[in-house]
Parts: C-alpha cells; structure tokens; sequence
C-alpha cells in the first residue's frame, strides 16, 4: 500500500455555500514530472486582487498564481519548499 494518489483539484463559489464540481487543475502523477509528486497544500492567489479591492486575497481572476509546499527527496535533512507558478485560467 503506498501513499494516497494526491491531484490539485479547484471549484467555484460565490456565496461559499454552494459549490461548483471540482475541476481538475494538476495532476503530477501524469505531468511528467514525478518530483512533483510530493506537492502538498495547494493555494491560488491573484496578485492582482489588492488592486481590485481584496487585501485578503480571497478571490481570484483569470492571471494566477499558484502557490505549493514541496517535500524534498530527503526531507529531513533538507526540508521542504514552497513552489509559485504562474498559469492563466482559460475557462
């Protein structure tokens, strides 16, 4: 048995109430990535939202970034990272 198969997932809500369905936004199992495997907390964030008026960053637009902790291969030792990548939502 191995570790849980982990995907950033993001959904939509205007009252935070109710929810869209969950849209798949990463998955590093099939990226061709496997390092990233080890990404954990994902968050997204408009850098832009303090110019629209939201200081908390609580609300997102089209140009984001997003923001995730990385375990390295010897976390102990060498501890973890906190990964930005920018990307555009298309729809």
């Amino acid at each position: 048995m191995g570790l849980p198969r982990v995907v950033f997932s993001v959904s939509a809500s205007a009252d935070l109430i109710e929810w869209s369905p969950p849209q798949l936004l990463y998955d590093p199992f099939t990226s061709g990535l496997p390092h990233l495997q080890n990404a954990f907390y994902p968050t997204l964030i408009d850098p832009s939202a303090p110019d629209a008026g939201d200081d908390n960053y609580e609300t997102v637009g089209r140009n984001v970034t997003l923001l995730y902790v990385q375990n390295t291969p010897n976390f102990f030792n060498d501890g973890r990272y906190v990964v930005g990548v920018n990307f555009t939502i298309d729809s």
